[in-house]
């Protein structure tokens, strides 16, 4: 069962373009998640036979498991780099991203691949900008591009005044 969750995994990575995980992440979440509910039970979720609100624990317990399992520090620099490009209409080289893999907290990461990966936002029309100082994601960015420091501090400041 690990082992079919793990190609499986896999295969969803190449499809989509992105390594969210690692094999031997995805390896790690699939222990965690049959030992807690139990082969068969994980099974019956993934081919879609579990009664619904088993799938539903099931399919939460596999998130819960990646997030506890995985390194979504590449992940998330990419998405960032992406968003912080588009949001203020700037252009980050790679060493850009290769800063913000080394300086993201992984708690900052996983908030954001919570967020985004998981869908646990509760509005889509979310400033992104305040996101970035409330997931912490302001001090590397800053520190990893200099020149955007400004605009970051000045949202830092605005939040911290309640604005």
């Amino acid at each position: 069962m690990i082992d079919h969750l793990v190609r499986t995994s896999v295969l969803v990575n190449k499809d989509v373009g992105v390594e969210l995980l690692t094999e031997s992440e995805y390896r790690c979440a699939a222990g965690r998640l049959i030992a807690e509910f139990g082969p068969e039970a994980v099974h019956d979720a993934f081919s879609q036979v579990a009664e619904p609100d088993l799938f539903d624990s099931v399919i939460a317990g596999w998130s819960e498991a990646m997030l506890r399992c995985g390194d979504f520090r590449k992940w998330a620099a990419s998405f960032l780099v992406e968003e912080v490009e588009a949001t203020l209409d700037v252009e980050l080289g790679p060493e850009f991203f290769d800063c913000l893999v080394e300086e993201l907290p992984e708690d900052a990461a996983h908030a954001l691949v919570d967020e985004q990966v998981f869908h646990t936002y509760a509005n889509p029309l979310y400033d992104k900008t305040l996101r970035w100082v409330n997931f912490g994601v302001h001090v590397p960015l800053n520190f990893c591009a200099p020149e955007i420091a400004p605009v970051l501090g000045a949202l830092k400041a605005a939040k911290g005044s309640g604005s």
